[in-house]
């Protein structure tokens, strides 16, 4: 099975893998992000989906600056239907310290959790545990829709 794709250029780096033993998909970016990269990695991804067919995706831009909001509507309207039909059902989105991407993760997150469960994190280890919790097990909203103050987690979840 493929298990792997990957984007490189001058200013970004993206892959997307399948954990097979973690049962997730990851979508690691670094570098300086665009709507543009965003909508080559999110189309990769759906090819990919139609393989795995993987409910939880675990999208960490911990490690990335720039903005793209722009692609928001696009993956709200294109991207995340197929996503969902493809058995997408958790997406946790890690937060890079950059405060520039942070209002597009939360316009995001506002439109994907109408959709699937969807929450924003700090913290990778703090959205694996999310990822993976037991289907019935409460949802922590002690944190939901903080503005990013400090380095814990930012969590929306439907």
């Amino acid at each position: 099975m493929e298990s792997t794709w990957h984007l490189s250029h001058a200013h970004a780096h993206i892959t997307i893998f399948f954990d097979e033993e973690k049962d997730e998909v990851i979508v690691k970016w670094t570098g300086h992000m665009n709507a543009e990269d965003v909508l080559m990695a999110a189309k990769a991804y759906l090819g990919l989906q139609e393989k795995w067919k993987c409910g939880k995706l675990l999208n960490d831009k911990s490690h990335v600056t720039g903005d793209w909001e722009d692609a928001n509507n696009w993956l709200e309207y294109e991207w995340l239907p197929e996503a969902v039909q493809l058995g997408l059902r958790r997406f946790a989105h890690v937060l890079s310290p950059d405060f520039q991407q942070v209002a597009s993760a939360k316009d995001m997150i506002e439109r994907f959790s109408e959709h699937c469960e969807a929450a924003l994190f700090w913290d990778l280890e703090q959205a694996e545990k999310w990822l993976h919790r037991p289907a019935d097990a409460p949802q922590d909203s002690s944190s939901a829709t903080q503005e990013p103050k400090q380095k814990d987690k930012v969590h929306k979840a439907g």
